[in-house]
């Protein structure tokens, strides 16, 4: 039988061992959590990255159908060959991951 003065230290060494093990479990969650954190900064700044390219392949696009318009006005000529155009629109927008028919008014 234990004595009455060895109860609360036996009850504080198994609050000090409980609470031990709820800061281990705390630690594992922080670190689970500072890992998922570093993974999204990566991801997101990967999807800024891309639509930045895309953003700057449509500018270029809508600058070459704006070139391609200007000089139609220019010199008279209303139709140009589609052919030409959608080669030039399809070669400006290679870096982008959607296709040139996205890009590129079907209407030059």
């Amino acid at each position: 039988m234990l004595s009455r003065e060895s109860a609360p230290d036996l009850m504080e060494t198994q609050v000090m061992r409980l609470l031990s093990g709820v800061s281990t479990h705390g630690d594992q969650h922080l670190a689970e959590v500072e890992r998922d954190l570093v993974q999204m900064d990566v991801l997101l700044n990967e999807a800024i990255k891309k639509l930045c390219a895309s953003f700057m392949a449509i500018h270029h696009a809508i600058d070459l159908q704006q070139e391609t318009l200007k000089s139609m006005l220019s010199t008279g000529n209303r139709r140009p060959s589609r052919l030409r155009v959608w080669r030039r629109c399809a070669k400006k927008s290679a870096s982008m991951s959607v296709p040139p028919s996205r890009v590129c008014s079907s209407r030059t």
